[in-house]
């Protein structure tokens, strides 16, 4: 089975090599309720990332969430050395916020 590439290039990666070198990065931007802070293990963005991947999906999710952050804020407030949380997002590339 041949897929095709962005540049409009072919590949004869059958799906299961394909599905191997496809790899998605989440970044999530909020406020405390995806923040993951240190003592809770189980917040949406870490189980989204684990459901995803124990579904056959490869993908990496992380936050750039801080409590009582908006998005005005997020987008004003230098929190990541140098950067606001929207510049880090820039930054990381991800291919999904």
């Amino acid at each position: 089975m041949g897929l095709q590439a962005a540049d409009g290039s072919f590949s004869a990666l059958g799906v299961e090599q394909w599905n191997q070198i496809i790899y998605t990065k989440i970044a999530v931007i909020g406020d405390s309720l995806s923040a993951q802070w240190p003592h809770f293990n189980l917040t949406w963005p870490n189980l989204m990332q684990a459901r995803i991947n124990s579904a056959g999906g490869k993908v990496e999710v992380k936050v750039f969430a801080t409590g009582s952050h908006t998005f005005f804020r997020a987008n004003t407030t230098v929190i990541y050395g140098a950067m606001t949380a929207v510049q880090a997002v820039v930054d990381y590339d991800p291919d999904v916020v």
